[in-house]
């Protein structure tokens, strides 16, 4: 595996080593739910509302690790205070 170039130079972040590492699979809801701090139900819950980029691979979802740490890093801590005072049918994890 050959590494990038910003990561070959060591001008990179935790998000950046993330990226490059999750580049070669897919995320499934346990990992998007570990990577934002919330329950994997309330992931689910994200994927039915729209609010969560995912695709459905058979029965089960899948996401581009890119795009979750895209749309996500800079502000995951918002997002987990959203979920958890949010509507009362987001679960607490």
């Amino acid at each position: 595996m050959q590494l990038s170039p910003s990561i070959q130079k060591k001008n990179f972040t935790i998000d950046h080593v993330l990226a490059e590492v999750s580049a070669y699979r897919l995320w499934t809801v346990r990992d998007v739910s570990h990577y934002l701090s919330l329950n994997p139900e309330t992931v689910r819950l994200m994927i039915r509302r729209g609010e969560i980029p995912a695709q459905k691979v058979g029965r089960v979802w899948r996401f581009d690790p890119e795009t979750i740490i895209g749309k996500y890093s800079n502000n995951t801590q918002e997002i987990v205070e959203e979920q958890i005072q949010g509507e009362g049918d987001v679960v607490k994890g």
